[in-house]
């Protein structure tokens, strides 16, 4: 896209006189390779009463127009494209638009002929007053369905930095180069960034968004989008709805919002929000950071030393490969480190805890816990309050493998912990840590624990 920028002014009238003035700016937005625009009359001329029109686009597409960085559509402004004679035979062309949303208040630019300077209330009532408004002749330079050169407009800046303003119907809008604004509004749209550091607003409707290059804000809103930041380091929000996230390469900050979402992060060091919702993050290449929130969710690490929680209800946090910190956080989580040498904790809850391969280290924390350390020398750790807890594959055997009892104050050591707290049951290995809590090593025989198989 291309967009021309002017400065005009706008002026306010009040009690029937102009009151004030200050400047504004006008921006029009068309297609890459269209550099003239033409109007239309939207009604039949009525010598003597000026007549509204609407903008045409000289070669394709015409995107509109916005007012001080606000897109307005053809309903809500009355446009004017007139010929002005004033200071004894001075001929300008200027066009004007009013606003619903704004009564009260003109917006006047200069397209041509002699110059017009109007800086105070003073000036633009004189020249109000004592100037002759009419539409433009038929047949001369500024006319209805002439072409009209956007960039011999005088003071006009051609930029690439769009604003991009879509219908209420599925638009496909593209930002090209520069640094973009664009809006879906409503309707299931395809909307393409472009490069550029860009900012994307779905609005409502189930719409696909692509950002590109650069570091761009896509923001899905309403409905069930699909966002993809592409290369950059992007920002993302999908809003409500069933929204899937996906960050591309670069470091990217992605977010589900509301609704039931997969959150991608894939290539860099992402950093993914499920919110609200029973939601699937997966960090994918690099050191991600993903927070599962509300709802019942699915966090998945990926490759590479990734931060993983899972938020407040029923979650499952995978840390696949690297080395992982796992967090189940609240709620009966199912927790698992993966390869890599990882810290996994269960939370608030009832959660069961695995490591994988690697030497890891695993907190059940609070709640009745099972605790598995998979491949490798692992280090079971507890602390006062940790609940009823059960370690699956604790191998007494292992020089490596350890119980961490360093932060269970009612064990002193391995003295008082074989004479006063550890006993053999059936098949399995029970620890009294106080308070009733408790520690059940299944499978492991009394006679095979010593002192090196804990820390005090």
């Amino acid at each position: 896209m291309t967009t021309y920028i002017q400065d005009g002014i706008q002026y306010s009238i009040s009690d029937g006189s102009v009151s004030s003035v200050s400047t504004s700016t006008l921006w029009l937005t068309v297609a890459p390779g269209v550099g003239s625009f033409s109007y239309s009359y939207t009604s039949p001329q009525v010598p003597g009463t000026p007549t509204p029109f609407e903008f045409d686009a000289v070669g394709t597409d015409f995107y509109g127009i916005a007012l001080d960085g606000v897109f307005v559509t053809d309903p809500a402004r009355e446009s004017l494209f007139q010929q002005v004679t004033w200071g004894g035979g001075n001929v300008s062309y200027v066009m004007t638009f009013e606003l619903a949303a704004n009564p009260g208040v003109v917006y006047l630019f200069y397209v041509g002929g002699a110059p017009i300077s109007l800086t105070t209330p003073a000036a633009v009532e004189d020249f109000l007053q004592n100037s002759t408004f009419e539409d433009v002749p038929a047949g001369t330079q500024y006319s209805q369905g002439a072409p009209i050169d956007l960039s011999a407009i005088p003071g006009i800046d051609l930029t690439e930095h769009d604003l991009i303003v879509g219908s209420g119907l599925g638009d496909t809008l593209v930002g090209g180069v520069g640094n973009d604004r664009i809006l879906g509004e409503g309707g299931a749209d395809s909307i393409s960034a472009g490069s550029g550091f860009d900012a994307v607003f779905g609005g409502t409707g189930s719409d696909s968004i692509s950002g590109f290059r650069g570091n761009d804000r896509l923001f899905g809103e309403a409905g069930a989008d699909l966002l993809n930041g592409g290369m950059g380091s992007d920002r993302l929000y999908g809003g409500g709805g069933f929204d899937t996230v996906t960050g591309g390469n670069g470091n990217d900050l992605a977010s589900g919002g509301r609704g039931y979402d997969r959150v991608n992060g894939n290539g860099g060091n992402d950093t993914l929000n499920g919110n609200a919702g029973n939601d699937t993050l997966n960090g994918g290449d690099d050191d991600d950071v993903a927070d599962g929130g509300i709802g019942e969710d699915l966090v998945i690490g990926g490759t590479g030393r990734d931060m993983l929680r899972g938020g407040a209800q029923d979650d499952v946090v995978r840390g696949n490969g690297g080395w992982d910190t796992v967090n189940g956080n609240d709620g009966n989580d199912s927790v698992y480190g993966g390869n890599g040498n990882d810290l996994v904790r269960g939370g608030g809850g009832h959660d069961v805890v695995e490591g994988g391969n690697g030497a890891d280290r695993l907190f059940g924390d609070t709640g009745n816990d099972t605790l598995t350390g998979g491949g490798n020398s692992d280090t079971f750790v507890f602390a006062d309050g940790h609940g009823a807890d059960a370690v699956t594959d604790f191998d007494a055997l292992d020089s490596g493998e350890q119980i961490d009892l360093s932060n269970v104050t009612a064990i002193t050591g391995f003295t008082d912990l074989s004479n006063n707290h550890m006993t053999q049951v059936g098949a399995d290995v029970v620890i009294d840590t106080g308070g009733g809590n408790s520690i059940t090593l299944l499978g492991v025989s009394l006679s095979d624990l010593d002192v090196s198989d804990f820390i005090f």
